[in-house]
């Protein structure tokens, strides 16, 4: 959390639209960028209405609430989220708000932009991609799959001698019955978009081939693209 900004601060309105509002599952969801003089740059998602159910919250709960507990759970098992500075939710006239608050990723680059702008070399794509191979087969083996995980909620920050890796956009993560089904749900929409961001189908290969080496027995018909699958 961040020390010496009041509360009311983050549920203000205010900020850069960095996207068009989310409308859905019974309500709106929407991130703006925010600079506060003398304490940095934010991301701020607001929601109001905007609910997962479960078995826990049959009637609804924010899934910025879920993303949140999702963060934790993920830096708990040693793999880099944004530093939450803020979250809160209220039900107020009728429905749930909520406001999550992360702190700026400086010096990172997606790695959907990075691949689309060949920023890196062979060596350093394939390093980059191991070290993505290790999360993901880490959060897998908790049995918790990511969600949505495509190259533009994965972070690179390429600028020492050693890349490192930040997830993004956690409010699908879940945890699954078993290891392979994690593994399998995200791979699935993880490979083909790699493929089509020019990454070679050998890199791409040596992600499956590691799971299988270590006992996760991935299904090809499992880990395919699907039909009308995004691209990337």
């Amino acid at each position: 959390m961040v020390q010496g900004i009041p509360a009311d601060i983050w549920w203000n309105d205010e900020g850069e639209l960095v996207e068009p509002a989310n409308q859905g599952r019974g309500g709106t969801s929407w991130v703006k960028r925010r600079t506060i003089h003398g304490a940095g740059t934010f991301y701020v998602k607001r929601q109001r209405g905007y609910l997962y159910r479960s078995l826990r919250h049959p009637f609804g709960r924010p899934t910025a609430l879920r993303e949140m507990l999702a963060m934790r759970a993920l830096r708990k098992l040693g793999i880099a989220t944004p530093e939450v500075a803020y979250f809160d939710m209220r039900y107020r006239d009728g429905a749930w708000e909520a406001v999550l608050v992360t702190h700026a990723l400086e010096g990172y680059v997606s790695l959907q932009d990075g691949l689309l702008s060949a920023r890196w070399r062979h060596a350093q794509k394939e390093a980059i991609l191991r070290l993505l191979t290790d999360a993901t087969e880490i959060l897998h083996r908790a049995r918790r799959r990511h969600g949505h995980l495509y190259p533009k909620e994965i972070f690179v920050d390429d600028r020492g001698t050693q890349p490192r890796l930040c997830f993004l956009d956690l409010e699908l993560s879940r945890r699954q019955f078993r290891v392979r089904d994690a593994a399998e749900s995200d791979l699935r929409h993880l490979l083909p978009s790699l493929r089509n961001l020019g990454v070679e189908a050998p890199l791409c290969q040596a992600m499956v081939d590691h799971y299988r080496r270590n006992g996760i027995a991935l299904r090809d018909e499992r880990i395919a693209p699907r039909a009308r699958q995004r691209a990337y």
